[in-house]
């Protein structure tokens, strides 16, 4: 009990805190400066701003993180700093002679003002999101080393529920076999978009993940403590499941997939089972950069060679983050306010097999939403698959007030469910379900917009009621 409470508050120094405000206000004044006198007060060159990020991110993690080290932010913030800043830190090396994915680097923009005004919005983004992480960081009970669920979550069937979610799981596959998405899975060829090999996978995350909710559910009602009861009582069904669509990933035109298929399961198993220690962690860090690096570079062809491997291939998931997100921030400023007018639309999305249908009837369409935005105005190849910017389309949604109240809100809820599982071992459905999706996309959150997760927890969600409401036997307990 003592240990665990040490683990708060041993860090109760405001020092951090301290100066990740004075650093935000500075930004912000910046900015105000900006947008009013279209020049800032206090002029450095970009590198100060990338400096200032890494070390304010490495102070983070070591203060807050350093006991219990596998977080969101241990991915997020490295992934982000380099998305924020990739002409800096990527294209610069080299001497910016890459044309880029189908010519959004020709096409990025190069004033000045609108560039500077972009970054201090992301450096802004990043300030306010530590500083909710560390509001957030609290405990409101007791530390417990024992998980105690609510009487509801005792007299779940769930070894019929892995089963529906595994007859789901196939019927999803037959059905993007019958389509023609299951061929192009396992396409290798540059005549295939990335945004076309990976058509279809999405509900397959998800039902892995909704059995991996579940079946560490299971496991924690059954006390399972020790890696040896793990894998005594683990349903083997679940853990068919996972290997086997693991294994189709990584031989798969879309490897990368894979890490959100394991990662629930190594996050979900931390949280559950037994604490993983720091050093294996970051191992797996290490491992699964691998495995993302292996993937980029085999996207377009089985093989590689050494002449493949420079910054650029290693990082081109995330080359296109920087470029989008100064394109939303001018085209938002010449008067292109979105005010979240595809919410309804994209959030159909969560309504499991029912909402395409909705969609559909309704005539209704997503082409203003930043994705589309980006990919015309900059004029990259549709099949990119790189998304936009998360920082991007917060501001084109309402501008630096969205920006700084939803960063904020979701460092403070996320630094809180780190803290509830890790620490006082409250459960929550749904915030398990929430952390452990969240967590898992932590590395593409960056270039994600931002109701996109929402969709896809909200269809997670609806099912997991259903089979529970279902499965949900009060004679068992």
């Amino acid at each position: 009990m003592k240990q665990e409470h040490n683990y708060l508050t041993t860090k109760n120094s405001k020092v951090f805190p301290s100066i990740l405000v004075i650093f935000l206000l500075i930004y912000v004044v910046e900015y105000v400066a900006v947008v009013a006198f279209n020049e800032s007060p206090f002029s450095h060159p970009a590198m100060m701003d990338v400096s200032i990020a890494i070390v304010c991110s490495f102070w983070y993690l070591v203060r807050y993180r350093r006991d219990k080290l596998l977080c969101f932010e241990l991915m997020f913030l490295p992934i982000f700093i380099i998305g924020s800043f990739y002409s800096d830190i990527v294209l610069s090396t080299l001497n910016f002679s890459i044309d880029g994915v189908g010519g959004a680097f020709r096409n990025a923009i190069i004033d000045t003002t609108i560039v500077n005004k972009s970054r201090l919005v992301q450096m802004i983004t990043l300030f306010v999101f530590m500083l909710g992480c560390i509001i957030g960081h609290k405990q409101e009970r007791e530390a417990s080393s024992t998980w105690i669920l609510p009487n509801e979550y005792l007299r779940v069937n769930y070894g019929a529920i892995i089963k529906i979610l595994v007859i789901l799981l196939l019927a999803e596959v037959l059905k993007n076999y019958l389509n023609g998405n299951f061929s192009t899975w396992f396409s290798y060829g540059s005549g295939v978009a990335d945004n076309e090999r990976n058509q279809g996978l999405g509900h397959i995350d998800s039902l892995c993940l909704l059995s991996t909710v579940v079946e560490f559910t299971r496991l924690a009602s059954l006390g399972v403590a020790s890696a040896r009861q793990f894998l005594s009582k683990v349903n083997r069904l679940y853990l068919l499941e996972i290997i086997i669509v693991s294994l189709l990933l990584i031989l798969s035109g879309n490897r990368n997939e894979m890490l959100l298929i394991c990662l629930p399961v190594v996050v979900a198993y931390s949280i559950f089972v037994k604490q993983i220690p720091n050093k294996y962690i970051l191992l797996g860090l290490a491992l699964g950069l691998v495995v993302m690096v292996y993937s980029g570079l085999t996207r377009q062809g089985d093989t590689i060679s050494m002449s493949d491997i420079d910054l650029y291939s290693i990082t081109r998931d995330f080359s296109l983050v920087q470029i989008n997100c100064d394109y939303l921030v001018k085209y938002t400023d010449d008067g292109h306010l979105h005010l979240f007018s595809t919410l309804p639309a994209s959030l159909l999305g969560g309504i499991p097999y029912l909402g395409p249908v909705i969609f559909n009837a309704l005539g209704l369409d997503l082409t203003s939403q930043s994705t589309y935005i980006t990919t015309e105005g900059l004029a990259a190849w549709e099949g990119t698959g790189l998304g936009t910017s998360l920082v991007g389309d917060l501001y084109y949604n309402a501008k630096l007030p969205f920006v700084i109240v939803f960063m904020s809100l979701f460092g403070y809820a996320i630094s809180r469910m780190h803290i509830r599982f890790l620490v006082e071992r409250r459960y929550s459905l749904l915030y398990v379900l929430i952390y452990l999706y969240i967590v898992s996309n932590a590395v593409y959150f960056v270039r994600q917009q931002w109701d996109f997760p929402i969709s896809r927890i909200m269809y997670c969600f609806i099912i997991l009621v259903v089979l529970y409401k279902i499965f949900n036997k009060p004679h068992l307990i």
